[in-house]
């Protein structure tokens, strides 16, 4: 799959927004925060220390920030319906128990909605960790939702030994329905949100859990708007070395950058491909500026760029070229493209991830 990988109406819509005015300020968008522990002694890289955590919550109520139920915000951008500037929702991964320990007492003194995603055996294991259904039962009856993240938090994109890919899909399917069954029966139907354990996906993944019916997210960086890919939405890391207020700030006041399409559509590489990959984006108008569009990849910092204007059904629409100088890294890793908008105050940020398969053997 090459160009217009998020279906035929993105480019008509895109091109009806520019005509009517809707990119002539901020695109119509939110941003989605995600976190793991909220806890002083777990490890540092999916941990946010409680200071930090009650930092973040300060700033979004003292600037006039907005929180909003992760399935509302979903919603209205898939049905392009308006989202006022400055929305926010707040998710977190694993149903660690220090989010009922610990995040869960300022959430509710502001009775602000949020969205845990849960791996069911996790919570059936009763560690020491870990949430409890009833402790599951108390948030979402004080505005929490729970989202799926599988039963067994597995490597998707992952080819089990002597396995092929209609059997991989079958497993696939029974560990996302297995977890949704478990989740509805323990806490009522809930809200059809997926997140990718680690973030991984590949198409085959992506098409079974869209056919299923979720909007799901991963863990590459970016604010959502109505062109984001539903399948593979972003949300903003906010544990460890991305917890620090300013950081924080910067994600809250950013925008999402039009993208149209990408080349590649998939975040995999395969042995034998190239590991520099280069990656091609189409950019609807917008009010971001094009000639300051930058490219940073994972412990390399910024990467050459090309950008051009090409014509786009009678619009001048913009297209990206970047590639990386030395091998991405093992595992996961990203490109970070962002521009700044007009006024040069607020960020226009797409993340595209890359996954060298073959890592957890």
């Amino acid at each position: 799959m090459n160009w217009i990988v998020r279906g035929a109406n993105l480019l008509a819509g895109a091109l009806l927004a520019v005509s009517t005015g809707l990119m002539a300020s901020e695109p119509n968008h939110g941003v989605v925060l995600q976190y793991h522990h909220v806890d002083d002694s777990t490890p540092h890289s999916t941990s946010t220390r409680l200071k930090d955590f009650r930092a973040h919550l300060e700033y979004i109520d003292n600037n006039g920030f907005t929180v909003w139920p992760l399935p509302r915000l979903v919603q209205a951008l898939k049905n392009r319906e308006p989202v006022p500037d400055r929305v926010v929702a707040i998710t977190f991964d694993d149903a660690y128990a220090s989010v009922y320990e610990q995040a869960f007492p300022l959430l509710k003194e502001r009775d602000w909605p949020f969205t845990i995603f849960v791996s069911t055996e996790f919570v059936d294991a009763g560690g020491r960790l870990s949430l409890s259904w009833d402790q599951l039962r108390e948030m979402v009856a004080a505005n929490a939702v729970v989202g799926n993240h599988t039963v067994t938090h597995l490597h998707m994109p992952r080819l089990l030994e002597g396995e092929d890919e209609a059997t991989r899909t079958q497993r696939l399917r029974e560990e996302i329905e297995q977890a949704q069954a478990r989740i509805d029966a323990e806490l009522g139907e809930q809200p059809r949100l997926f997140a990718y354990p680690y973030g991984e996906v590949d198409p085959q993944t992506q098409q079974l859990v869209e056919t299923l019916g979720y909007a799901a997210f991963g863990q590459q960086s970016g604010a959502m708007g109505e062109l984001s890919d539903f399948g593979f939405l972003p949300r903003f890391p906010s544990s460890g070395a991305y917890a620090g207020k300013d950081n924080m700030a910067l994600k809250l006041w950013s925008l999402p950058l039009p993208v149209l399409a990408e080349t590649p559509s998939s975040m995999i590489l395969e042995e034998g491909d190239d590991i520099r990959p280069s990656l091609e984006l189409q950019l609807a108008p917008g009010n971001y500026r094009a000639h300051q569009l930058a490219c940073f990849a994972s412990g390399q910092g910024r990467v050459p760029v090309e950008v051009d204007d090409i014509e786009l059904d009678g619009e001048t629409a913009v297209r990206l070229r970047a590639r990386a100088e030395q091998d991405v890294l093992p595992g996961r890793s990203r490109y970070n493209c962002t521009a700044p908008d007009r006024r040069g105050k607020r960020f226009y940020w797409y993340s595209k991830p890359w996954l060298r398969t073959g890592y957890w053997d």
